[in-house]
């Protein structure tokens, strides 16, 4: 299922954030083969698909994909992050390396 999501990179791995409960989370926990493709803001796709691997991240290493993620977009995640807070949902860092 086709989901564009915001993400950051540091050395090959690329790091999203999603709600806790969300179906890709669930998707991921179940099947960690995932394919990924470079797409505009609406989701349609502006390269080839990729083959890789996801992983839900511990709380240290969402820590890392968390500043990662604030630096590449600012006030725009920060303002996320407390929307989050305040309604209490939880959220899960995932981690996406190439096969």
């Amino acid at each position: 299922m086709a989901t564009p999501v915001w993400f950051a990179e540091a050395h090959g791995t690329f790091y999203i954030y999603s709600l806790a409960h969300a179906g890709k989370v669930k998707r991921i926990r179940h099947n960690p083969r995932v394919r990924i493709v470079p797409c505009d803001v609406r989701g349609n796709p502006k390269g080839e698909w990729v083959d890789a691997t996801a992983r839900i991240l511990d709380e240290h290493g969402a820590a890392r994909g968390h500043q990662l993620l604030n630096q590449k977009y600012g006030w725009m995640k920060r303002i996320g992050d407390a929307v989050s807070r305040l309604r209490r949902r939880p959220r899960v860092v995932i981690a996406i390396d190439l096969v």
